[in-house]
């Protein structure tokens, strides 16, 4: 799954694309890891299905940006979009596209805040808010600031290419507005179920041994979808840790020797000092007691009981590797960096 989600009309391309520009040059936003439906190589798959793709993309991002413009809300499609991310507790992040501004927030946003893109504040307000929800190792905020004026320079000929909204006949609107009523409540419907399931699974967890309930887990949603959940709850707990703790756990747990430069040593020095690092001259070592880290690495257990030993007969399907290292190009080995950095918050 994606960590960005940008929800854009397609009308409004021009816009997006160079924005989306801004985003990978000043903060270091990564296009593998960003769905946009409009965008090269960050869209829909040939011959894939539009609305299952986009419903099975949306399901679990760090964030949405959602980018509002006259365009936007006129697209039954776009507010359905909008709607999920509100069904299902997403960050979201509105953007402000003129000719809309904070007026357009009341019918629908109102209480969240949002950044208007023609403004250089909002902009950088925007950058140091993206950084943190995401968790990016941004460049300085001068290269930013290089990178956004240019882009604002250019924002007053995008802004013509694009085309404005038609009007909908009211009969059409009725019709579309239905059709958007029942595409909220399949989607409130299947939150409602998801509900179910999670409390069903934690009852099987009191009465059940470990191995148990990740069989029942197994069978209940398919092995990928159990993958995809264990990886989830693996990642929100590693979220409320620091990079260079994350990073201890990662050399913890596959067996490496834990040795930061002395660019991150001060990170280190402050994660001691929260008495989740040990350090005894040169060496380091995790605080296991910490509740935080007990967690995580309870949580990323479950994730390497999953995947198993790649030498042996334990762990997922063929179906399942071969699924997962055509998707990501890497194997779906515990001891991977790269899934790490992918699916569990290093």
């Amino acid at each position: 799954m994606p960590s960005l989600f940008i929800s854009h009309a397609v009308s409004d391309k021009p816009v997006v694309d160079e924005f989306f520009d801004l985003l990978q040059m000043g903060i270091k936003v990564d296009p593998d890891d960003t769905f946009c439906s409009s965008l090269e190589g960050m869209g829909i798959p040939g011959g894939t299905n539009f609305v299952e793709y986009i419903r099975g993309q949306i399901q679990d991002p760090d964030l949405i940006l959602l980018m509002l413009s006259p365009n936007y809300m006129e697209s039954t499609f776009c507010l359905c979009e909008m709607g999920a991310g509100w069904v299902m507790s997403h960050n979201v992040i509105p953007i402000l596209i003129p000719p809309l501004d904070y007026s357009a927030l009341d019918a629908v946003l109102t209480g969240i805040n949002a950044f208007k893109i023609d403004s250089a504040t909002k902009l950088t307000e925007f950058r140091e808010q993206i950084v943190d929800v995401l968790k990016l190792d941004a460049p300085p905020v001068a290269r930013w600031e290089v990178k956004r004026d240019k882009f604002l320079d250019k924002l007053p000929d995008l802004l013509k290419q694009i085309d404005p909204p038609e009007k909908v006949p009211l009969a059409e609107h009725k019709e579309l507005q239905e059709k958007y009523d029942g595409a909220m409540d399949e989607l409130k419907a299947a939150d409602m179920e998801a509900d179910e399931l999670r409390e069903q699974i934690d009852a099987l967890k009191k009465c059940k041994d470990k191995e148990e309930v990740l069989a029942v887990e197994l069978e209940s949603t398919g092995e990928w979808e159990a993958f995809m959940q264990l990886c989830s709850e693996a990642k929100d707990c590693m979220k409320r840790l620091p990079s260079v703790v994350c990073d201890a756990i990662f050399h913890d747990m596959n067996g490496l020797e834990f040795a930061p430069d002395d660019y991150h040593w001060d990170d280190v020095v402050e994660a001691s000092k929260d008495d989740q690092l040990e350090i005894s001259d040169r060496d380091i070592s995790l605080n296991h007691s910490d509740p935080n880290i007990s967690d995580a690495v309870c949580a990323l257990e479950k994730v390497r009981d999953f995947l198993g030993n790649e030498d042996s007969d334990d762990g997922p399907s063929e179906q399942f590797w071969t699924k997962y290292t055509e998707k990501y190009r890497h194997n779906p080995v515990f001891g991977n960096q790269r899934l790490w950095g992918k699916h569990l918050g290093l």
